[in-house]
C-alpha cells in the first residue's frame, strides 16, 4: 500500500488533479486528491497533500475521485479488510461487529483497548514522508459509544455515548486548534 501509494503522489500534478477534491475548481469536499479546507484564519495549517477516498460499502465509492493511475490501486487498496478483521479478532469480535455500526445497511468504540496516537510530525525537505491512515464514516444521526462486548465490571465504559455528527465537528474544531475531540467524551 506505502509503494502504491507513493506511485500515486509522485504522478505529475495535472494527473493528480484527475481525482481533485474541489468541485468546479472551488467547493472542497472531503473525497478526492488535495489539501484540506481552510475554514478559519487561526486555523492550524496542515501542510500535506492528500487523497481520500471511501472505500465501503462499495456501491457508494465515487470512482470518478479514484486514481486511475497506478493500475493496481484500487486493487492494493482493497486490502482494508485483512487489517480490520485483524482488529476486530485482536478485540475477540465477531467479524461483522463494527462493519455494522458503519451503515444503515449492514475509537471510542474499543473503550481505550485501542488507543488512537496524536499524529505529530516535523516536516523535513531532505526526505520524503507518507501516511496511510483509514477512517470510517458513520450515519450523522447515529450514536457511537464503547462496544458493549468489551465492557465488564473490571473495564467499565471509559467514554459517554455521542451522535457521530457531534464527534465529528468536535474533530474538526479540536484539529484547528491542536487537541483531541476523544479527550471530550471521557466519562
Amino acid at each position: 500500500m506505502e509503494r502504491i501509494s507513493r506511485e500515486f503522489f509522485h504522478l505529475p500534478l495535472e494527473e493528480k488533479q484527475r481525482c481533485s477534491n474541489l468541485v468546479d475548481g472551488k467547493r472542497f469536499q472531503v473525497e478526492g486528491y488535495g489539501n484540506d479546507q481552510v475554514k478559519a484564519q487561526d486555523q492550524i495549517l496542515d501542510w500535506s497533500d492528500r487523497l481520500n477516498l471511501k472505500v465501503e460499502p462499495r456501491d457508494e465509492r465515487n470512482l470518478a475521485k479514484w486514481p486511475r493511475h497506478p493500475e493496481r490501486f484500487m486493487s492494493v487498496c482493497n486490502l482494508w479488510r485483512f487489517f480490520f478483521l485483524s482488529f476486530l479478532w485482536l478485540l475477540q469480535l465477531d467479524d461483522d461487529y463494527f462493519l455494522n455500526q458503519f451503515s444503515n445497511r449492514a475509537p471510542v468504540m474499543s473503550n481505550e483497548i485501542f488507543k488512537s496516537p496524536v499524529h505529530r510530525v516535523v516536516a523535513n525537505a531532505a526526505k520524503e514522508r507518507i501516511s496511510l491512515a483509514m477512517f470510517y464514516g458513520l450515519d450523522p444521526e447515529h450514536e457511537i459509544e464503547p462496544a458493549a462486548d468489551l465492557l465488564h465490571d473490571k473495564q467499565p465504559a471509559l467514554y459517554k455515548k455521542v451522535k457521530t455528527k457531534d464527534y465529528m465537528a468536535g474533530f474538526y474544531e479540536h484539529f484547528a486548534r491542536g487537541t483531541r475531540v476523544i479527550d471530550s467524551v471521557k466519562i
